[in-house]
C-alpha cells in the first residue's frame, strides 16, 4: 500500500486552533506538528511554506531512514509524522502569540512503535486509485464534538439554538422587533434567558422526528419544515428560528397590547413567534432530521413553558426591570444588551 492523500479535516481545525490559542507547547493525545513564525514583517503564507520546507529537508539532510524506514523523532521528528502512510486527514491552525505566529498541525494517525513511515514498493501499490503518486481514499473523519447525542445535536448546533433563541429575545426585549401594528413591538422588563437542555426537550423532539414524519402543532413546541434535504442540518436550524421569529412581522404584529389572544393562537406565525418569545420559559431543546425520501429538512424545539391564552406573552417595561419578580432568574445578564434575566 502507497503513501495516502491527506485530507483537510474541519473538526481536527478546530482541535489544532484551541491548542494553538493556548500559547503553551500542544498538549493533546493527536500527532503534531509545531513551528513559529519569525519572518519580519509576519507574512504567514511564505512563512508556513517555509516551515514545510524544513520539515521536508529533514529527510534530505539526515540519513534518516535506514532503519529500517521507522520514524526516528530525533532525526526526522516533523518529516516522519507529515509523511507517515497511514494518516489520511490533517488540518493546521495559527495562533498571535506575543510577539510571534505560531502553527500547529494536526493528524489522525501517530508514526511509531514498529511500523515504517510507509511500506517500500511500487507508488501507490496494487487496489488504490493513484492520483499524483498518491493513493485517494475516503477517510473517516472526526466527529463533529457532541454532548447532546440523545438528540443527535452537535456541540455546535445546540450553542447555536440557545444563542439564536437568545439573540431574538434579546430584540424583543429591547424593543427592536419590527411589528407592523406598532412599528416595533414593546420592550420587556423580565424576559428569561434560555438554556439548552438536552434530555428533557431535546430528546423527545428527536424521537417526533426520527421517522421523518411532521409532528401535529402542540402548545410549547414549534416545528419548522425546510424543502429540502440538500441543506446542512445547522443550516436548516439557522432558518428554523429566524422563521419563528420573523412570524411576529409576517404574521401582521400584536401591536403595543402583548396579551396572546384566542386569535393569535389560530394565527400559526403569530403563535410560533409567541412561544419563541414566551417570557416563562427557561429551557429550549431543538433536533434537526435529514429527509432525503420526503425531500425535506424537519426542525423541531421544545419549550419549558408555553404562552397562555389572555395571559402576556411577556410584560412590558424596561429590559431587565422585572427580573427579581422571577422565581429563579433573579438578575440581569452582564455581558451583551443586558437585557434578559439569569439566574
Amino acid at each position: 500500500m502507497g503513501v495516502a492523500a491527506l485530507v483537510w479535516d474541519c473538526n481536527l481545525e478546530q482541535e489544532a486552533l484551541k491548542g494553538v490559542e493556548a500559547c503553551t507547547d500542544y498538549a493533546g493525545t493527536r500527532a503534531a506538528n509545531a513551528a513559529e513564525i519569525t519572518e519580519k514583517p509576519c507574512n504567514v503564507t511564505s512563512g508556513t511554506k517555509s516551515i514545510l520546507r524544513e520539515w521536508w529537508n529533514e529527510v534530505v539532510k539526515a540519513p534518516a531512514l535506514k532503519d529500517e524506514n521507522k520514524y526516528n523523532k530525533n532525526t526526522i521528528p516533523h518529516f516522519g509524522v507529515m509523511a507517515y502512510f497511514d494518516s489520511t486527514i490533517m488540518a493546521c491552525a495559527y495562533g498571535k502569540c506575543d510577539a510571534t505566529t505560531k502553527l500547529l498541525c494536526l493528524y489522525n494517525k501517530k508514526p511509531g512503535g514498529n511500523k515504517p513511515l510507509y511500506e517500500k514498493g511500487d507508488m501507490c501499490g496494487s487496489g488504490c486509485d493513484c492520483i499524483n503518486r498518491l493513493c485517494q481514499t475516503a477517510p473517516k473523519h472526526i466527529a463533529d464534538p457532541s454532548t447532546c447525542k440523545k438528540a443527535l445535536m452537535t456541540d455546535e448546533m445546540a450553542k447555536t439554538a440557545e444563542n439564536m433563541h437568545n439573540y431574538y429575545r434579546r430584540l424583543i426585549a429591547t424593543g427592536w422587533a419590527e411589528d407592523p401594528k406598532s412599528i416595533y413591538a414593546p420592550r420587556a422588563s423580565k424576559m428569561n434567558y434560555l438554556k439548552f437542555d438536552c434530555d428533557n426537550l431535546a430528546a423527545p423532539m428527536k424521537a417526533a422526528i426520527n421517522k421523518c414524519q411532521v409532528p401535529a402543532e402542540a402548545p410549547g413546541q414549534n416545528v419548522h419544515v425546510v424543502n429540502t434535504w440538500d441543506i446542512s442540518r445547522q443550516s436548516a436550524l439557522e432558518e428554523a428560528i429566524t422563521a419563528w421569529y420573523e412570524g411576529l412581522e409576517k404574521g401582521g404584529g400584536i401591536g403595543e397590547d402583548t396579551t396572546y389572544t384566542s386569535e393569535m393562537e389560530n394565527n400559526k406565525m403569530l403563535t410560533q413567534y409567541a412561544t419563541l418569545a414566551y417570557e416563562g420559559s427557561t429551557k429550549v431543546g431543538c433536533a434537526v432530521k435529514t429527509c432525503q425520501a420526503q425531500g425535506n429538512t424537519i426542525v423541531a424545539c421544545k419549550y419549558d413553558s408555553q404562552p397562555i391564552v389572555d395571559d402576556p406573552i411577556y410584560t412590558v417595561g424596561k429590559p431587565c426591570s422585572g427580573c427579581s419578580q422571577n422565581t429563579n432568574n433573579k438578575q440581569c445578564e452582564t455581558d451583551s444588551l443586558k437585557a434578559l434575566c439569569v439566574a
